[in-house]
């Protein structure tokens, strides 16, 4: 059930049972530690005041009555759930630069479209001028190859996390285990943020990996077109 340099075969090993120890009545899923760890508490409380009396023609607020509602929501975790979501932050992608450049073109050309053809005119061709704008923006990204490590880096990242979610902890040994990252058919073990990071950072080797092919076959077709010097 184990290899020659001693780690566990995936596909003969049962998944709960902690390389270590060898015994699963310490162990339990990641998902599971994590929801089973975190709380979330909320608070309403309510206020009501009446005002009047012999002061009430002299207070500035005179006669009358308030009601004031207030609500507040915590949430708590345990300790080895905070270790387990202590997860390096996903890749940003290229929404925003779109989003930004669009916006950008459409004040820009709406504020010089808007004095010659009137506010509802105006907006019009600002919206269609900077949804062209846009073209150059996405052929700029694909030829250096920025929108494919996006969202290979996006994709990965989200691999990553369900694998994590999807490994056991062993809090006798205190190590989380699972088919291992680097090598899938063998169980590999660590500590929780030992784990992570190796997890995280074989994710984004692959998407770099994957972001370069991609690239590469965007850019094959263009190269075999290219008239020769």
């Amino acid at each position: 059930m184990r290899d020659e340099n001693g780690y566990p075969i995936t596909n003969e090993w049962p998944i709960s049972v902690c390389p270590v120890c060898e015994s699963n009545d310490a162990t339990a899923r990641v998902s599971a530690i994590i929801s089973a760890g975190t709380v979330e508490t909320e608070t309403r409380g309510n206020a009501f005041a009446v005002g009047g009396g012999q002061d009430a023609q002299h207070h500035p607020m005179g006669h009358g009555s308030a009601f004031v509602a207030s609500s507040h929501r915590s949430v708590s975790t345990t300790q080895i759930a905070q270790r387990l979501q202590q997860i390096p932050r996903g890749p940003e992608g290229v929404g925003g630069f779109y989003a930004l450049a669009f916006v950008a073109t459409l004040i820009v050309t709406a504020l010089g479209a808007i004095p010659l053809i009137g506010p509802a005119a105006g907006w019009i061709v600002a919206l269609a001028v900077a949804a062209m704008a846009m073209v150059p923006v996405k052929l700029r990204l694909a030829r250096t190859g920025e929108i494919f490590r996006a969202f290979a880096g996006m994709k990965m990242w989200k691999v990553a996390h369900e694998s994590l979610r999807a490994s056991y902890y062993c809090s006798r040994d205190d190590v989380v285990f699972g088919p291992s990252p680097p090598m899938p058919e063998r169980i590999g073990w660590a500590a929780p943020n030992e784990w992570i990071r190796v997890t995280f950072a074989v994710a984004a080797k692959h998407a770099e990996d994957i972001g370069r092919e991609a690239h590469e076959e965007y850019l094959a077709p263009r190269r075999s077109h290219r008239k020769p010097e």
